[in-house]
């Protein structure tokens, strides 16, 4: 089919229609292949068309009623917000944001690493709107910040804390009043104790892309006069060994020679447009330091850079500002 998908729609949505009908019992053996095929059908299109828009309505009654299809199920997810754009999310996004802010209280950490994708990706379209639109979502992985206790490895926290990255590194004044919103409706203080967790655990992402845009959003923190002097001071040691470890990316290309046809070339397209990749690093990162500095007073301060190698801050200070 390639990209060219749409000329075969006449004989495809029908075929999708009957294999993805989740209320007849008797297609239900057909569900798992009709999946699959509605999956290919959107990675080979180049425009959203009604037809598949309406079909969409098949998904939310199938993420409702079953959980058996959840990774193909995200990965049309991710293909209808690359591909419908707009249009699909301003249709959806009632629907879409009761069934994804159920579905992150059911999910262990394989199924939150499958959902990651699609809400990061979300977020970068619709930076604006994701903090409205994904609010139970973004709500619940603060709590499971603040609140986790048990023993816990990178891999329980690492959704986590990828999708807090990509929301307050996009919209960091929506997210931050997403949280203090969130602060009132517990009737305590979050913030303190998130900006302290994210910090804690922000050397367990170990993917450099992935970690740049968790202590871009994590120094952001610092503007903020609701994050007590106590855990601005935690930050510090994280932030410098964060800054001298941090690795731009090379991406090779800086443009697609044509426009997206597929899901490939929409993703890649995806990649070339995220800011975080070009977002320079260290000049942030110093800031940011400087505004904590300026809160806790220099004597204090001084109390925290002990804490940090000299090493690192020899690097550190060499950087310029």
């Amino acid at each position: 089919m390639k990209s060219n998908s749409q000329q075969y729609h006449n004989f495809l949505i029908p075929v999708l229609e009957h294999v993805t009908d989740f209320s007849q019992e008797d297609r239900l053996y057909l569900a798992e292949s009709g999946l699959d095929l509605w999956r290919d059908v959107l990675h080979n299109s180049n425009q959203m068309t009604a037809s598949l828009l309406n079909l969409f309505q098949r998904w939310i009654f199938c993420m409702v009623r079953f959980t058996d299809y959840l990774k193909v199920c995200i990965d049309i997810l991710r293909s209808y917000f690359l591909l419908g754009g707009r249009q699909f999310v301003e249709r959806y996004h009632k629907e879409l944001k009761e069934i994804l802010g159920n579905l992150v209280k059911t999910l262990d950490c394989h199924g939150m690493n499958t959902l990651t994708h699609a809400i990061t990706t979300c977020i970068q379209l619709f930076p604006q709107e994701s903090p409205q639109f994904l609010q139970p979502v973004i709500e619940h992985c603060i709590l499971k910040i603040v609140d986790i206790t048990h023993p816990f490895t990178a891999r329980d926290i690492k959704p986590y804390l990828l999708i807090l990255g990509r929301s307050f590194f996009e919209n960091f004044s929506g997210s931050l009043q997403l949280l203090l919103n969130l602060e009132k409706t517990e009737t305590r203080n979050l913030i303190n104790e998130f900006v302290t967790r994210w910090a804690l655990n922000l050397g367990k992402i170990k993917v450099q892309y992935e970690q740049k845009i968790c202590l871009i959003s994590l120094a952001n923190f610092a503007q903020s006069q609701q994050v007590s002097n106590s855990s601005l001071g935690k930050m510090v040691s994280v932030l410098m060994r964060g800054a001298v470890s941090c690795r731009d990316t090379d991406l090779g290309f800086d443009q697609l020679t044509s426009p997206p046809l597929t899901e490939e070339q929409r993703q890649i397209a995806l990649v070339l447009s995220d800011k975080s990749y070009r977002f320079d690093t260290v000049p942030h990162v110093k800031k940011m330091i400087e505004l904590i500095m300026q809160r806790l007073g220099n004597n204090t301060f001084r109390r925290y850079l002990k804490q940090v190698d000299d090493h690192v801050i020899n690097k550190f200070s060499k950087f310029p500002s």
